[in-house]
């Protein structure tokens, strides 16, 4: 196999297995590919529901290597997830223009890399594993252990007897449990 193939299969199995499923009939994976209308749709629904999603990968179908590759020859070390409610990415890293904000890699969510190693395969929630963290007032918890990764808007999740809602605010980019009575 090639670099670019080792590294679109590891690309994938990285992912949440409900992002995994909008990679369906392509890259050799089993499955029938979903139209392009099908997979916007269901990525940006994943998105509202506080997974991270790349635009150009997970939702039109890019080539994992090509695109991270493209984005690394321009300079980018972090690229903005989809509804990242943040300033728009106008100008490549070192460019500069009076009254367009600077390319900040802070700002944004998904990290831009050709390693393999930077995308080990994903492993899910475990009930050995807390999730609920600090109380931070109105019945509502921190959320630990990037759990943003592991649950969407509106999931349950069990820990000591404890039900839980996993909520998320869209606009704040933040995580929440609600402890359910």
């Amino acid at each position: 196999m090639s670099q670019a193939t080792d590294f679109d299969a590891a690309y994938v199995a990285s992912k949440d297995p409900r992002i995994q499923a909008l990679f369906a009939g392509y890259m050799g994976l089993p499955g029938t590919a979903l139209d392009p209308g099908t997979r916007q749709s269901q990525a940006l629904s994943l998105a509202l529901g506080g997974l991270t999603i790349d635009p150009q990968i997970d939702v039109d179908g890019g080539d994992p290597y090509l695109i991270m590759s493209t984005r690394a020859g321009y300079g980018y070390s972090t690229v903005p997830a989809l509804l990242q409610k943040l300033p728009p990415v106008f100008l490549p890293p070192g460019v500069h223009v009076p009254g367009v904000p600077d390319y900040d890699p802070s700002l944004w969510l998904i990290k831009v890399s050709t390693q393999i190693s930077d995308y080990p395969k994903f492993v899910g929630p475990s009930e050995s594993t807390s999730y609920i963290g600090a109380y931070c007032g109105n019945g509502l918890y921190n959320v630990i252990n990037n759990a943003q990764n592991f649950f969407i808007a509106g999931q349950q999740y069990t820990e000591n007897g404890v039900s839980y809602t996993f909520l998320v605010a869209v606009a704040a980019n933040e995580y929440f449990w609600q402890r359910n009575s």
